[in-house]
């Protein structure tokens, strides 16, 4: 790693994505992601998110259960410079709005469908 750089999400997942590229990141049931995998898939959703009209410093919300694609989604938020407004799944929706209504964002736009076809 370059001295001096962050450690952070995004840097671990870029650091390990070119030492071990083969090594397993991680396991959701019977499927499994490499460091490479990881670091190639959250770095082009960054860029469509990105490409979508988000600047780094908006807020983005994410509602998600425990599964795979939870990592992809937070490792290219912080690439892209997006913080992340983690919601549960199993709380209430006022609960969810509440947070999403307190969180320091800029505007709130809805970009899943455009960025999802251009990730997968």
């Amino acid at each position: 790693m370059v001295l001096g750089a962050k450690l952070n999400m995004a840097n671990g997942i870029r650091e390990f994505g070119h030492a071990c590229p083969d090594r397993i990141a991680v396991v959701d049931g019977d499927r499994s992601f490499t460091f490479g995998a990881l670091h190639e898939r959250s770095s082009r959703l960054a860029s469509a998110l990105l490409d979508s009209g988000l600047r780094p410093g908006d807020a983005v919300a994410v509602l998600s259960g425990n599964r795979a694609e939870y990592f992809e989604i937070a490792t290219a938020l912080a690439k892209a410079g997006l913080p992340m407004v983690a919601l549960n799944p199993k709380n209430q929706l006022k609960d969810n709005e509440f947070s999403v209504g307190h969180s320091d964002r800029s505007e709130e736009r809805r970009v899943g469908k455009e960025c999802r076809s251009r990730w997968s």
